[in-house]
């Protein structure tokens, strides 16, 4: 074929491919949607195009970290980037499934079910001759239910018996006999080598007013609340109003208070001063709210511990034997 027919030639493909390329882009031609493929080729030109040197600020942007760019789907779309797996979390055992750890020499069939949860603390050494010790079991205020601690002992790191917790009088006014000193959460008990006259007892509003009537080697706690009315005074005479005035908190009437009112107002003075005791206060606040206080005052009347004067471990263990905690000095 000469120079002639391959011109001929090269013009009947151009004219054939130019109609075909009309015939299906014109009106109603294309995909049946009212589209062309002209109009295809315009929206997805970027699928045949090859990026080259650097994007240009309205070019395509940089996928995430982590992920992958979006790509055209098989019908068109643009495939979401796949999430990253993230590992499965793995289940926490509940708090009372968590075995504490033993301390050294001890193991876990050893602990007590109160471990860590009732604690020994305070520890009072007796050095010396006419020393007073001590020491303080404590019921954590986490616990559900109250502990008996009546009968929980106290060894030394020689397993001498230090001290056995004993039984106490929970509502100290009634007359009521020692019994086992049921702890409530948050309650404590302090236990002391001294002897009382007192015996032991559970504390209140009121035992201040015992500190006056007998003689102990540490005060006990007491708010001791008003035992009358400002409209039962208003009666009385000014003097004696004054002087019953005059008393608060855990204070006692003295024979001299009593010579001071003599008389007064018809003895109605001096009956007033007779109010001011623990039993009338126990009578009248024993039902109120937070009458009872936390605190349990315990006294062994011993001389000795058993304690090493210098250095000891002592361990706390509950009524069956078990370790409830360590003292180390």
């Amino acid at each position: 074929m000469g120079k002639y027919g391959a011109f001929v030639f090269g013009t009947l493909v151009v004219v054939i491919v130019a109609g075909a390329f009309y015939a299906v882009s014109g009106p109603g031609g294309g995909d049946g949607n009212g589209g062309s493929v002209s109009g295809w080729f315009r929206t997805h030109r970027d699928w045949f195009l090859v990026p080259y040197g650097p994007a240009s600020s309205g070019g395509t942007s940089t996928p995430p970290a982590g992920g992958s760019a979006s790509k055209p789907s098989a019908g068109g779309g643009v495939e979401q980037p796949k999430p990253t797996p993230q590992p499965a979390p793995q289940p926490v055992p509940p708090a009372s499934e968590l075995q504490p750890t033993p301390p050294p020499g001890f193991t876990a069939a050893e602990l007590s079910p109160y471990y860590q949860k009732v604690h020994l603390s305070g520890i009072g050494l007796i050095r010396n001759r006419g020393d007073v010790g001590g020491f303080t079991v404590s019921v954590d205020g986490s616990l559900a239910a109250p502990v008996n601690l009546t009968g929980w002992t106290l060894r030394s790191n020689k397993s001498i018996l230090v001290a056995r917790v004993p039984q106490a009088v929970a509502k100290y006014g009634t007359g009521s006999a020692p019994s086992d000193i049921v702890a409530q959460p948050g309650d404590y008990v302090v236990i002391r080598t001294s002897k009382s006259p007192i015996g032991n007892l559970r504390t209140n509003r009121c035992t201040g007013f015992l500190n006056g009537v007998y003689k102990l080697d540490i005060s006990l706690p007491g708010d001791c609340p008003a035992l009358y009315s400002r409209s039962e005074l208003s009666a009385l005479s000014g003097r004696c109003q004054s002087y019953i005035g005059g008393f608060s908190g855990c204070r006692l009437p003295t024979s001299d208070d009593y010579a001071a009112v003599g008389n007064l107002d018809g003895g109605q003075c001096r009956a007033f001063l007779d109010r001011f005791g623990y039993q009338n206060c126990y009578n009248t606040y024993a039902t109120t709210q937070n009458f009872f206080y936390h605190e349990w005052r315990v006294w062994l009347d011993v001389t000795s511990l058993g304690m090493d004067p210098e250095h000891d471990r002592i361990l706390l263990l509950d009524r069956n034997g078990l370790l409830a905690d360590v003292y180390v000095y």
